[in-house]
C-alpha cells in the first residue's frame, strides 16, 4: 500500500481548526507551530488523502493556507501497518486523490516546446517505419511520443468538472496530431523524393494498409488503451509504459494520413483520418468511464450535480460518434472477412483434389494473387481478378486457362477475371 506526505501549513488563528479537522481522520500528524504560521506534518494512506484533503478544505485552509503532498518511497511505522490493515479490511479502491490527478493533468497537458518537438520527432520516425514497412521501428516510436498527458487531461477535466483542465487537454491533443500529421506529410514528402522511389501502390507497404482499412478490432485497442491510461494515473502504474500503449493508437495512423497526404492518396488519406478520429474517441470515451467508476467526482454538491450532467452529455455523443464510425468499421471488417474466404476458396479451387491443376500431372502451381477494386471511398474492396501462375512440365493441356477459370467460378460464386501466367518447369530424373 502507498502512503502519501502532507505538509499544512496555515496562520496561527486557523490552527486549531486545521487539528481538530485532522484528528477526525486516520491521518497521523504532528503540529509545529511558527511565529505567524502553524506547519502541521502529517501522513495517510493513498486511499485517505482526498478525505483528508476535504476536511481540510471545509475548515477553510484554502483561503490561507496551503497543502503539499509527496508520495513516500517507504514509511516505517506501526500505526503506518495498522492503517493498511484496516484500508484493506475496508476494501477500498487504491486510489490517488483527485487533487494529485489533477495537478499531474495540467503538467501532462501543457502546449510546450518540448511537447511539440517530441511528437515531430516520434512522428518522423513513424514514417520511415510506414516508408520501410517496419513494424519494430514503428514501435519505437512510441515509446518517446508524450501524447497520453493530453489524451488523459480532458477525460479528467470532464469527470472533476474543470473546464479549463478539459480545453486544455482538447488543445493539446488537436495541436500534437496537427503536428504529428504535418512532419509525417513533410519528411514522407523529403523521403520519396531524395532517399526512395514512392511504391506504384501505397497499399503495398502492410503498415500503411492495415491503417487504410480499419476494423472493429482497432476499436478494442484504443478501448484499452484508455482504460490503461486511465488506471495509470491513479494507482500509479508507470505513465510513460502506458503511454506507449495510446501512442500506438495515435501516432501510426497520424503518420500514415501525412503519408497518404504527402503523395496525395485520398484513399489512404481518409481511411486513415477514420482510424485515427475512431481512436480519439475511444480513448476519450474509455478514460472518461474508468475515473468516474474510480469514483472521482468534484468535492462540492452542486459541482457534482453539475459533473454528472456534463459527463452523461460528453458521453453520450462520443458513444454516438463512436457507433456511427464502428458501423462503417463493421462494414470493412466484415468485408476484409469476406475477402479471406474468397482468397481460401480460391486456393482450394487450385489445389484440392479434383480439381484441373490438382489432376493435370503436367501443370504444377507455383502462386497466385487477387487483385481488387475499391468501392465506397476506398473503404470496400471486391475482388476483380486473379492471377495463376503455373509450371509445365510439358505441352499445355488444352483449354487450361479457361478450366482453371471454371474452377475459380464455381468454388468461389463469383465471376472473376482469371489470368493465367505459365512457364516451363524441368524435372530432374
Amino acid at each position: 500500500m502507498s502512503f502519501r506526505l502532507l505538509h499544512v501549513s496555515v496562520p496561527g488563528g486557523l490552527a486549531d481548526r486545521v487539528e481538530e479537522a485532522l484528528a477526525t481522520t486516520e491521518a497521523s500528524f504532528d503540529r509545529f507551530d511558527g511565529e505567524e504560521s502553524v506547519l502541521f506534518v502529517a501522513y495517510a494512506a493513498v486511499e485517505k488523502v482526498e478525505e483528508v484533503t476535504d476536511l481540510l478544505d471545509e475548515a477553510g485552509i484554502g483561503d490561507s493556507g496551503f497543502i503539499s503532498i509527496s508520495s513516500t518511497e517507504a514509511l516505517i511505522s506501526e500505526r503506518a501497518e495498522e492503517a493498511e490493515r484496516k484500508a484493506k479490511s475496508e476494501g477500498e479502491r487504491e486510489r490517488v486523490a483527485r487533487e494529485e490527478l489533477m495537478s499531474d493533468a495540467r503538467s501532462m497537458s501543457s502546449i510546450s516546446t518540448n511537447f511539440l518537438a517530441l511528437t515531430a520527432v516520434s512522428s518522423v520516425i513513424a514514417t520511415a517505419g510506414i516508408i520501410a514497412d517496419s513494424t519494430a521501428v514503428v514501435i519505437g516510436a512510441m515509446v518517446i511520443a508524450p501524447l497520453i498527458g493530453p489524451a488523459i487531461a480532458s477525460s479528467i477535466g470532464t469527470v472533476l468538472g474543470d473546464p479549463d483542465t478539459f480545453s486544455r487537454g482538447i488543445l493539446a491533443e488537436a495541436a500534437g496530431l496537427l503536428v504529428a500529421v504535418a512532419s509525417s506529410a513533410v519528411s514522407a514528402l523529403l523521403i520519396y523524393t531524395f532517399i526512395v522511389a514512392p511504391p506504384v501502390d501505397l497499399m503495398s507497404l502492410g503498415q500503411v494498409a492495415e491503417r487504410a482499412f480499419p476494423t472493429l478490432l482497432n476499436v478494442a485497442v484504443a478501448l484499452g488503451a484508455g482504460v490503461a491510461g486511465a488506471l495509470s494515473l491513479t494507482t500509479g502504474v508507470s505513465a510513460a509504459l502506458v503511454g506507449v500503449m495510446i501512442a500506438v493508437a495515435l501516432i501510426p495512423p497520424a503518420s500514415t494520413v501525412g503519408v497518404g497526404l504527402a503523395l496525395g492518396d485520398n484513399r489512404v488519406t481518409l481511411g486513415a483520418a477514420v482510424l485515427l478520429l475512431v481512436n480519439v474517441f475511444s480513448i476519450h470515451l474509455a478514460g472518461t468511464l474508468t475515473f468516474r467508476y474510480q469514483g472521482y467526482a468534484p468535492s462540492g454538491f452542486f459541482e457534482r450535480i453539475r459533473s454528472k450532467k456534463v459527463i452523461v452529455w460528453r458521453a453520450g455523443l462520443m458513444f454516438a460518434i463512436l457507433f456511427l464510425l464502428s458501423t462503417a468499421l463493421a462494414f470493412v471488417t466484415y468485408d476484409s472477412y469476406d475477402n479471406a474466404v474468397f482468397e481460401r476458396e480460391v486456393q482450394g479451387a487450385l489445389t484440392e483434389p479434383g480439381v484441373t491443376i490438382a489432376e493435370d500431372g503436367s501443370v504444377r502451381l507455383k502462386s497466385f494473387s487477387v487483385a481488387y477494386r475499391t468501392e465506397l471511398f476506398g473503404f470496400v474492396r471486391e475482388p476483380s481478378s486473379v492471377e495463376v501462375r503455373v509450371g509445365l512440365t510439358g505441352a499445355s493441356p488444352p483449354n487450361l486457362v479457361d478450366r482453371v477459370a471454371a474452377d475459380i467460378r464455381t468454388r468461389t460464386g463469383r465471376d472473376v477475371q482469371v489470368l493465367l501466367e505459365t512457364s516451363e518447369v524441368e524435372v530432374a530424373g
